[in-house]
């Protein structure tokens, strides 16, 4: 449960900006909590952008704070080898159907 950390040492250590994260909360399917008052289950996932990079969480989690580790985790795993696989996932690896590296355009939604 320490993937935020280990991210944002990787981020300082590249001279990378600081990784931004942005997280949903919203009707999902499984494995997440169900609301006491309208029977309606949520989850949260989470995207991070790590050097104009975003990654995602694959599933909802059952917290805010599980949602952004586990983003941090997978861009973590793929962003420790960037110069061996350019950020992404490399060919042939199973990723869950979601496409994780897309480059973002330098500038868009960075806040502050």
């Amino acid at each position: 449960m320490y993937y935020v950390l280990y991210l944002a040492s990787l981020c300082r250590r590249r001279h990378w900006p600081e990784p931004l994260y942005e997280s949903f909360a919203g009707p999902t399917g499984t494995g997440t909590s169900t609301n006491a008052g309208t029977g309606t289950r949520t989850g949260y996932t989470c995207t991070v952008r790590v050097n104009n990079r975003e990654y995602q969480t694959d599933v909802a989690c059952e917290s805010e704070t599980l949602a952004r580790e586990n983003a941090a985790m997978r861009a973590y795993l793929i962003c420790r080898n960037f110069s061996v696989n350019d950020g992404m996932y490399p060919a042939g690896h199973d990723h869950g159907g979601v496409v994780q590296g897309i480059p973002v355009a330098i500038g868009t939604g960075r806040k502050g």
